[in-house]
């Protein structure tokens, strides 16, 4: 989040310190979309939020060309989302007031989530553009809307949110296709080289470096010593094969299965985890049980541990954990994951 505040702080001409100070600072990290969906054009989420702060050319020759793989990923996608949570919390509940008082029964995207968290969105960046220009908005003409206060029911404006532009927390699958790539970091000091181009354009290319940073070997370091395995690790760390967006350099965490659904179960059979997952749940689950720190070390001057732990029922979790619900009954807070995806977890578990 870091580079995200720095953006935020030199549009308003300050240090981070003195943008936090002034309660300017970003927290909540959703998903990026190449388009805005709903689509509709005169909504200010789909017009007035800002570019990226990618490169103008970080797709190549052709990124300013009209097809969508070639797009600015600066609209908000609100599948995936990180950050505090109190923060979240807020952002959620202002939602939820704006659903309140906007519902239309006949509008087709009611709803879309997407649709009212995207509208809080738009309005914190255009409020954030009219600070920084003197209350001037840059292409508002015809048609196109501004937040109305009337929706929102409240003054505050700012929930903190930012897009991921560089997939470097999550990757959605929408017209990111061809920059999704399984490599892996085989050269010497954790690089991996990228040499092949996408089909799709025949223009120039020239290979180039993608680093895995040191944060990254550190976690898959503690992940495969934590599971029975033959392979020495520092071998299987040159092995894996990670998802990387290949034009922005970032290894992402999570991958947003959007659009196309009908190749979600081969590409999850394709990551990294997939072969090891049984093994994976089951060290996760003895870690939890023994109450170890989410992190390897301390984060915001903290260590971190879940406030949860799993019921003491070992046959029914055998060891794969399971998912916790916000049912406000006991008997169904906690479900074991082999009740969940049963019938299913053969195929998911290898």
């Amino acid at each position: 989040m870091e580079r995200h505040d720095r953006v935020l702080a030199d549009q308003f001409g300050l240090s981070i310190a003195q943008a936090h100070e002034q309660g300017l600072r970003k927290t909540l990290l959703w998903g990026a979309d190449k388009y805005c969906f709903p689509r509709e054009r005169d909504e200010p989420q789909c017009w007035a939020v800002p570019e990226s702060f990618l490169s103008h050319n970080v797709y190549g020759k052709h990124t300013q060309d009209r097809s969508m793989r070639y797009a600015d990923p600066r609209h908000l996608n609100s599948g995936t989302v990180i950050g505090s949570l109190g923060d979240l919390r807020d952002c959620v509940d202002a939602a939820l007031i704006l659903i309140e008082n906007t519902w239309n029964a006949t509008f087709n995207h009611r709803n879309s989530d997407q649709f009212y968290l995207g509208k809080l969105y738009a309005r914190q960046e255009v409020n954030h553009t009219m600070a920084i220009t003197g209350g001037r908005i840059p292409n508002l003409k015809g048609t196109r809307k501004l937040p109305q206060f009337s929706g929102f029911g409240t003054e505050q404006t700012d929930y903190h949110m930012a897009v991921d532009h560089e997939s470097a927390f999550t990757c959605t699958q929408c017209a990111n296709v061809d920059w999704m790539r399984n490599i892996a970091f085989d050269r010497p000091g954790h690089r991996s080289v990228v040499k092949g181009n996408s089909s799709k354009k025949k223009h120039p290319f020239k290979p180039f470096t993608i680093q895995m940073p040191g944060l990254v070997v550190n976690a898959l370091t503690k992940l495969y010593d934590a599971i029975d395995h033959e392979q020495p690790t520092e071998e299987w760390i040159k092995s894996v094969q990670l998802g990387t967006n290949i034009a922005t350099g970032h290894i992402y965490p999570l991958y947003h299965g959007t659009c196309r659904k009908s190749n979600f179960m081969s590409r999850y059979m394709d990551l990294w985890l997939y072969p090891m997952s049984r093994r994976l749940l089951g060290a996760a689950s003895k870690a939890l049980e023994a109450k170890e720190p989410l992190t390897g070390g301390m984060v915001d001057g903290r260590y971190w541990v879940s406030s949860q732990h799993y019921p003491h029922d070992e046959d029914g979790l055998q060891g794969l954990g399971g998912i916790y619900t916000d049912a406000e009954d006991n008997m169904e807070s906690f479900i074991p994951l082999t009740e969940f995806c049963d019938g299913y977890l053969e195929e998911l578990l290898l």
